[in-house]
């Protein structure tokens, strides 16, 4: 890594952490890598597991924004309603289910999703 806002230790653990966060949402390889901003689902496991070539301060607001959509969806009473909530069109995301919008792999649409992930305590 290019830039040092974390130790690449950290890093690959953070990253790891949004892996198995996406995998819980139930996003294949492939889909989860885009999230992350990895160009293939290897590299999102070589970034995992301490090889980070490719990663970025973009792939830490990636990882952090993964993480904050978690938090927030774990506000809900069960664990089941966070995947209904990610397949549920979503107002503030323009009609898009949070899912949707998270595959589109922008980082914009990131940040769209944790916003309204932040509003799910009133859902």
């Amino acid at each position: 890594m290019t830039d040092r806002l974390l130790d690449d230790d950290t890093l690959a653990r953070a990253v790891a952490g949004a892996l198995r966060i996406l995998e819980r949402w139930r996003f294949a390889d492939a889909d989860a890598a885009a999230v992350l901003g990895a160009p293939s689902a290897d590299a999102a496991a070589d970034w995992a597991g301490g090889r980070l070539d490719g990663t970025s301060a973009e792939t830490i607001l990636r990882v952090g924004a993964v993480a904050a959509i978690d938090e927030a969806l774990s506000n809900l009473p069960e664990r089941d309603d966070a995947l209904r909530w990610l397949d549920m069109r979503n107002a503030q995301l323009k009609g898009r289910t949070p899912r949707r919008a998270l595959l589109r792999a922008d980082v914009q649409d990131l940040a769209d999703v944790n916003g309204a992930a932040q509003s799910v305590v009133n859902w």
